[in-house]
């Protein structure tokens, strides 16, 4: 499969699984029009088909296919320890899609589901009535948005951002991050600029993305659309995240940072998010099982609290290299490391 850049997702499902009771939705007949080449498939319930025990991720990750869906509650849910808060006290995420259009080997989605199918809630009245009433209970809430995939990436296949953006004009205490791999400069252009949604980049040395982050934009294509979306006017979040210890790429993060750093207009970066890989140590044992010539998952670790991490050893002495380099050109107060 190519990287997927522009139009990232659009029309690129063989077969889609339709829920009885998702069948009549507006973003149902949105993306079944964009996908009218599709074998459509009826079915009871998304878990029928997502939560089949000893499926082919592999398989289905070079064959993609999509499940429309109706969500229950809970819409929200409490942001994981694991992930940056960025200083706000009241942090959730909110999953519009499970699974990601890409296919990064580091990434827990991996662990975490049986299935490598994405699956597409449909019923989005219901996520922003469950979002209204969070956000008027906080003065400040960050919400993130790409927890369990890539929304950017599958803007050609239904433009949630959109519908998101949209709805931040009731929601003054909203701040809201879209993290992405994509490069799709289209859906940055499109949207108005706002201070409540925050573009949050994932950027890796090229090294990096072609070893773990399969069917990724290239590290070229992300700048331009970090630089497209500061061109706008977009709040722009750096997230060098995750960081990889092998010496093998130290060289490259050198010439990475220095790139980065000096192409990209410190003063134009809200701010910046730097972190090790590190992953629930169930999710971790499952992907080792299903990836076992991945040297990933051969390497040696730390386990603490169920988290497992790089050597403390490795991340100090990595991150004080790395961090020399981020602090010359943007002010500590503005690094969220974890």
């Amino acid at each position: 499969m190519p990287s997927l850049t522009s139009c990232e997702a659009k029309s690129r499902y063989n077969v889609i699984y339709v829920e009885d009771r998702a069948a009549d939705f507006p973003v149902t007949r949105t993306i079944l029009q964009k996908n009218s080449g599709a074998t459509v498939i009826r079915i009871r319930n998304y878990k029928d088909v997502f939560s089949r025990p000893r499926q082919n991720t592999i398989f289905q990750k070079q064959n993609p296919s999509l499940i429309l869906a109706v969500k229950t509650e809970p819409y929200l849910y409490p942001g994981p320890d694991v992930c940056q808060n960025f200083g706000f006290d009241a942090f959730y995420y909110s999953n519009f899609l499970l699974n990601c259009p890409f296919d990064c080997e580091y990434c827990y989605l991996g662990g975490m589901y049986n299935s490598a199918i994405t699956v597409a809630f449909v019923n989005i009245e219901d996520f922003r009535s469950s979002i209204l009433d969070a956000s008027q209970k906080h003065e400040r809430m960050l919400l993130a948005l790409s927890y369990d995939t890539d929304l950017a990436a599958f803007d050609g296949v239904y433009s949630y951002t959109n519908e998101i953006s949209g709805w931040l004009r009731e929601m003054p205490s909203l701040s809201v991050e879209i993290r992405t791999k994509s490069a799709n400069i289209g859906l940055i252009r499109n949207l108005p600029p706002s201070a409540s949604l925050v573009f949050a980049f994932s950027l890796s040395p090229q090294s990096v993305i072609d070893r773990y982050e399969r069917h990724t934009p290239g590290l070229e294509s992300r700048i331009r659309a970090v630089e497209a979306a500061i061109d706008i006017g977009h709040p722009v979040r750096l997230c060098f995240d995750p960081v990889f210890t092998a010496a093998e790429f130290q060289a490259d993060y050198d010439l990475f940072f220095e790139t980065i750093l000096h192409r990209i207009p410190a003063e134009k970066i809200r701010d910046v998010s730097y972190g090790f890989f590190r992953m629930n140590d169930s999710f971790f044992k499952r992907i080792a099982k299903n990836r076992p010539n991945s040297m990933l998952y051969l390497d040696e670790y730390e386990i603490t609290d169920h988290v497992v991490s790089v050597r403390s050893d490795l991340r100090e002495s990595v991150a004080a290299r790395h961090l020399e380099k981020i602090f010359a050109h943007i002010p500590k107060e503005r690094v969220f490391v974890l």
